[in-house]
């Protein structure tokens, strides 16, 4: 069985240097120029690295093309905020402040289909038993991901976004990143991957 489950985690890196070699060759020139305009509209770096949890609660950093003025935290929940700049809010809409995350997939840091990574306040949170999703790698996109893609713009219509988000978002996500872990397979990655791509051009 553990042989099994070895060769379907070689398989799925496979899968991952695939699909990132593929994307980052595609957007590299894009990616640039979200860069450019992001130090032009946020007056600083275009990039900016965050720590997150991956793989058996191990932090990492996460790279995003930057959507809101310097000194203020990227972790916000909402769109709906005066320190993203107007270019940040289209890049966070249609997920393009997230290609940076091609080279993290690359590394072997994040896979292309895993649960989603978050900030260590948010996960040391959760009882032992939700913490079970940690031992998948986490993803570029996932389940939560296509359920919640326009995530930003229904918390926007909340009086208090941050705490509408960890009272009845964040426990959803848990339990299908819980599922995600327990009923892995690369077959089920790649129909992940299918329907985010079909609802992202719906």
């Amino acid at each position: 069985m553990q042989a099994v489950l070895n060769k379907s985690k070689t398989v799925k890196r496979f899968i991952d240097l695939f699909f990132s070699s593929i994307g980052i060759i595609i957007t590299i020139v894009p990616m640039m120029f979200l860069i450019i305009v992001a130090s032009i509209s946020t007056k600083s770096f275009g990039i900016f690295k965050q720590i997150r949890l991956g793989e058996q609660g191990i932090p990492f950093h996460i790279f995003k093309i930057r959507s809101m003025k310097i000194h203020q935290s990227e972790n916000t929940f909402t769109a709906n905020n005066d320190n993203i700049t107007s270019f940040g809010a289209f890049i966070r809409r249609y997920k393009l402040d997230e290609l940076p995350q091609l080279f993290n997939v690359f590394v072997g840091t994040m896979s292309i289909v895993g649960p989603r990574p978050d900030v260590p306040e948010v996960i040391h949170g959760l009882m032992s038993s939700d913490k079970e999703f940690l031992k998948s790698k986490p993803g570029l996109i996932s389940i939560a991901t296509i359920r919640y893609l326009d995530e930003e713009q229904l918390l926007a219509t909340k009086s208090n976004p941050t705490d509408y988000y960890l009272k009845e978002i964040w426990p959803k996500k848990v339990k299908m990143n819980l599922e995600y872990t327990s009923n892995w397979s690369n077959l089920n990655d790649l129909k992940i991957m299918g329907e985010f791509l079909r609802k992202l051009v719906k």
